[in-house]
């Protein structure tokens, strides 16, 4: 493992202004050097562009990748003579032209222009920061970014560079952690040599800036060429990476390269000799796009979600255990910014591949106020916190414990031979003083054993003489008895037993009348709901053991108690008794079973709380086991059940929106006959009202449906 395997080498080499770099990095089609220039008393960047080359070609076939980098030059030269504090700055650009082809010439006959650009150091990007992760007992704990305090510098430090940004007329369109900087002030820790060494870093939220503009735009400059960024995912699928608003664009003109035959997509020859100038749509992007973008990262570091969950993030930022403003704020912020993407922002022309719905005035301002309110409500984050190589640099842990062992086994040796003539004298201590109490001790036995004859003879001898005393005493009593007169003796007359009682006869008990059967004793709601609970939790609800009385009466109270109007608690328990079947009185249907949750959701007297979600949450559970899920388990989907449920889901719409997507579902692929427009209607009547908030479970499904494509229902 060598110095540049570690992330310890990786972030001494980043923060230390003054480390070049012992080779250059490749980072796709960019090779990167970092280097520090004396005369400019900074640390200096030279990127240079590589020729791409396309793997699914029998013959490679290289793209002409320096346009992005003028175009990148162009920007930030532009961004510098406009005054945008939050851009990173120019230092020199190369730029050496090729030979002059025109557009049949052969791709293999073609020379790419080779393409320098030098720029200052802005600082660490975010991904660095993600490595500053600390670990205790080799376990990996959340990063201090993901607490609340930090979280709320960290957006808000993002939000004042893209206002500046956006307020100039250019647009990202590449926005994540590796193109955000974050500067730091650090400085090493004097430690004692066994504790290895240690790194104090501190941020400096209010310089953040924004870098990387080779896939940017801008409202003032049309591009060169298409923007090098992709439409989909890695399955297929259309990226969650950019919104609707850049993805229509390039869609645009990658249909426009398939109608031309265009091979190379980043031919600015080409661009140029196109009437009506295509590429002018991209000046039409505004600041939605990185809003949008901004706010899918802060969701990944905020839900702690991502495939590797480098910033370990739920364990602070999800716990929610700030005030209920700043909770409130984090839950719902991310999804804020994604809505800026959202269809609702999108109304397609595709004459002029653009958006109808304009962009209204910058929100970046007023977020950055209520930032700034909820920032007052929480305690002030750490200026600094500490990082240990050992964390981040294996090696170096191992090599670390290594030298702890070998020094405590060195401090042991020391302590032995230093404390070996008081263990000497403490040896011989206690052999004397084993020898004092093995003399003390045979001493004591023999007094006691002398003590034990002395008691033992005198005990003996008051025994004798109490003995003798006695026997003298009763040889003088018999004497005297001798001389006294003889008084003659009467018989005694036995008396006759008294006659036996006549035995007591036992009163006869009145016989007992057999119990009668109660009415039901559910009179009032709030008896017939604790009732419930206690069946529910019970063994026969659960386990379907053998009914027993008090059992058998609730099921008859139920029965009785969900003809009346008003009460959606025994609905709901007869729906159920109707679908698990574990009374006998009540058959397994599961068409009554949807009937009466049908008329459980519909009860206008159902009360708000955790009772109304406890019945939401299991209305959902029953469509996806008996529906939605049937056909994965091999399971026909039960439509009896979901076409006598439709009503209610239907009339309790606005009162269970979480139902909606469940219920598009059953409409587009389980209802007699299917309607999917009936299905849009209902994820519309949830989604418009709330056009402002992104809702995953409703805004995906509402774009399939209203795509060409449909829903698959297999």
């Amino acid at each position: 493992m060598t110095r540049k395997e570690t992330h310890w080498a990786d972030i001494i080499d980043r923060i230390n202004p003054v480390k070049k770099d012992d080779e250059p990095r490749r980072e796709g089609r960019v090779l990167l050097e970092r280097e520090y220039s004396k005369q400019h008393q900074s640390a200096v960047w030279t990127k240079t562009y590589q020729r791409k080359q396309d793997n699914n070609k029998a013959e490679s076939s290289l793209y002409d990748l320096s346009v992005f980098s003028e175009w990148e030059s162009t920007l930030v030269q532009r961004a510098y003579s406009d005054g945008v504090e939050s851009s990173f700055r120019l230092l020199e650009n190369n730029f050496q032209a090729s030979k002059i082809h025109t557009g049949t010439t052969p791709l293999n006959e073609r020379t790419a222009r080779s393409s320098t650009m030098r720029t200052f150091d802005a600082g660490p990007d975010l991904y660095l920061w993600m490595l500053m992760r600390p670990q205790q007992d080799g376990r990996l704990l959340p990063h201090p970014f993901v607490q609340q305090s930090c979280y709320l510098h960290l957006v808000r430090g993002i939000l004042r560079a893209l206002d500046d940004f956006h307020a100039k007329g250019f647009i990202h369109c590449d926005l994540h952690f590796g193109n955000i900087t974050l500067p730091v002030s650090y400085k090493p820790i004097k430690t004692k040599r066994l504790a290895g060494e240690q790194l104090r870093v501190e941020a400096l939220w209010d310089d953040m800036k924004i870098f990387d503009f080779d896939c940017s735009a801008s409202q003032k400059i049309e591009p060169y060429a298409t923007l090098p960024l992709r439409t989909e995912d890695d399955n297929g699928g259309p990226s969650l990476l950019m919104s609707s608003h850049l993805r229509n664009r390039l869609l645009a003109m990658h249909q426009l390269l398939r109608a031309k035959g265009q091979i190379e997509p980043f031919d600015r020859d080409f661009w140029s000799r196109q009437p009506g100038k295509p590429l002018k749509c991209f000046t039409t992007l505004d600041w939605r796009e990185d809003l949008y973008q901004l706010g899918y990262w802060l969701k990944e570091m905020r839900d702690g979600n991502s495939r590797t969950n480098t910033w370990g993030g739920a364990a602070h930022v999800d716990a929610m255990s700030g005030p209920a403003a700043v909770n409130a704020f984090i839950g719902r912020f991310p999804e804020e910014l994604m809505a800026w993407g959202s269809l609702a922002q999108m109304d397609w022309c595709p004459d002029t591949n653009t958006s109808k719905i304009l962009a209204p005035t910058q929100p970046h301002g007023s977020y950055i106020e209520r930032i700034d309110k909820l920032l007052k409500l929480l305690p002030k984050p750490p200026s600094a916190y500490v990082i240990h190589r050992a964390d981040h640099d294996s090696r170096y842990k191992t090599l670390l414990e290594k030298k702890r062992v070998r020094a405590k086994a060195r401090r042991a040796r020391w302590a032995a031979l230093l404390l070996w003539p008081g263990a000497q004298v403490k040896k011989i201590a206690k052999t004397f003083k084993t020898s004092v109490l093995a003399l003390w001790s045979w001493f004591s036995l023999a007094m006691l054993a002398r003590l034990g004859l002395v008691i033992a003879v005198i005990l003996g001898l008051k025994w004798a003489h109490d003995y003798g005393y006695a026997n003298m005493a009763k040889r003088v009593v018999a004497e005297v008895d001798k001389w006294k007169p003889q008084t003659p003796t009467v018989p005694v007359t036995p008396q006759p037993e008294p006659p036996a009682a006549p035995p007591v006869t036992p009163p006869v008990a009145p016989p007992v009348a057999p119990p009668v059967s109660p009415e039901p004793s559910s009179t009032t709601l709030a008896v017939y709901a604790a009732q419930t609970k206690a069946i529910q939790d019970g063994q026969w609800y659960a386990s379907k053991a053998q009914a027993g009385p008090v059992e058998l009466q609730w099921v008859e109270d139920s029965l009785a108690l969900a003809k009346r109007p008003g009460l959606p608690e025994a609905q709901f328990a007869v729906a159920m008794l109707h679908c698990s079947g574990i009374a006998a009185q009540v058959e397994k249907n599961t068409a009554s079973c949807g009937q009466w949750l049908s008329a459980t959701l519909s009860n206008p007297l159902l009360k708000a709380g955790a009772e109304r979600d406890s019945y939401r949450d299991s209305v959902a559970a029953l469509i996806d086991h008996m529906v939605l899920t049937a056909r994965g388990r091999g399971e026909a989907a039960d439509t009896t059940f979901a076409a006598a449920l439709l009503p209610g889901l239907q009339v309790s719409l606005g009162t269970f929106p979480g139902l909606a997507p469940r219920l598009a579902l059953i409409q587009a692929c389980h209802s007699n006959p299917k309607d999917p427009q009936a299905a849009i209607k209902t994820l519309r009547a949830v989604a418009l009202p709330k056009a402002m908030v992104y809702q995953p479970d409703v805004h995906p499904l509402l774009e399939l449906l209203e795509s060409a494509k449909g829903i698959d229902c297999t």
